[in-house]
This record gives structure tokens, sequence and C-alpha cells, in this order.
């Protein structure tokens, strides 16, 4: 089974789906939209924790905004089931610094974005 179909059928919380496969301002919202309580209900899928969050008519940005989201849900998938950590800094995007100085210089092997380089 490839790994992004695997994580398909894996029970998470709403709030793991959203901050593990939405991207980060798209995510943000849907936990702002979301009731507290709901956020540790388990879903198998990002789709079904989308349909099952919040009312997406009842949200400032409407039910169409959510429901092209919902629709591109195995792009956001393949991204993040795609994604690999740079080698150099282990993902974080800096390198170990100098705590006393609070200095950490940005990773140059991944420019500060903590991926994998796939050239």
């Amino acid at each position: 089974m490839e790994k992004g179909s695997q994580q398909m059928n894996e029970e998470k919380t709403i709030l793991q789906w959203f901050e593990d496969y939405l991207p980060a301002d798209i995510a943000a919202l849907a936990i702002n939209n979301t009731d507290e309580l709901r956020l540790d209900e388990q879903f198998e899928s990002l789709d079904a924790a989308l349909y099952g969050a919040f009312v997406w008519a009842k949200t400032d940005q409407k039910h169409k905004f959510w429901d092209d989201i919902a629709n591109t849900e195995s792009r956001w998938m393949e991204a993040a089931s795609e994604r690999e950590e740079c080698s150099s800094c282990d993902g974080v995007g800096e390198l170990q610094g100098d705590s006393r100085s609070d200095y950490f210089p940005i990773c140059p092997a991944c420019n500060g974005s903590g991926d994998a380089d796939r050239s």
C-alpha cells in the first residue's frame, strides 16, 4: 500500500488532519471554524474531517471555499506524503547555533525551508 493511501485510512483527530495535511493558513481557518470540543473527534480521511468539523456555509469563507478545499484533498495528501526532510538540518530549517546568543543560522542546504533538495 502506498504511503499516501495508508495515511488516508488511518484514524486521526480533526486537529491532526488539519495540521498535518492542510497548508498552514488554511489549517488555521479550519481550526478556527471548528468548535474546540470537536477537534478531538476521529476521522479516517481529511475530507471526512473537513465535512464533519463545521458547517461550511456558516463560516466567513462560505461553502464554495471549503468545497474547493475538499475537492483538492488528493493534492494536499500527496504533498504531505512526499515531503522529505533536509538531511542537513533534520527538517528544522536552521542549523545548531549558539544557545547563549540565540543565534541559529539558516540552513544553506534547504535555505530555511526544512525540505530536502529534489534537484
